[in-house]
């Protein structure tokens, strides 16, 4: 949401005469997000404290926001590590 604000915020100031318009439009927006949000907390509600793994450490917030136990990270070519760290060290 502070994305969001942040854009209607500067559109506000660059078009002060639409600042009305552009505040509506956040407002509509961040309705329609909490409506989607308590309809995506209903659906994940049965997962909630499941351990799952993730791909490189890429869902931390989506686990915090649906209560999701991370327990382990894939990685994708972890040998690539050592033979970048070789070529470039």
């Amino acid at each position: 949401m502070r994305v969001a604000k942040g854009i209607a915020d500067k559109l506000s100031e660059m078009r002060p005469g639409d600042s009305a318009y552009f505040a509506q439009r956040y407002t509509e927006f961040e309705q329609k997000l909490k409506q989607a949000d308590q309809q995506w907390m209903a659906q994940m509600k049965p997962y909630a404290g499941r351990k799952i793994v993730t791909y490189h450490r890429s869902w931390p917030n989506f686990a915090e926001h649906f209560g999701l136990n991370v327990v382990g990270y894939v990685e994708p070519r972890p040998a690539f590590r050592r033979v970048r760290s070789t070529l470039w060290s």
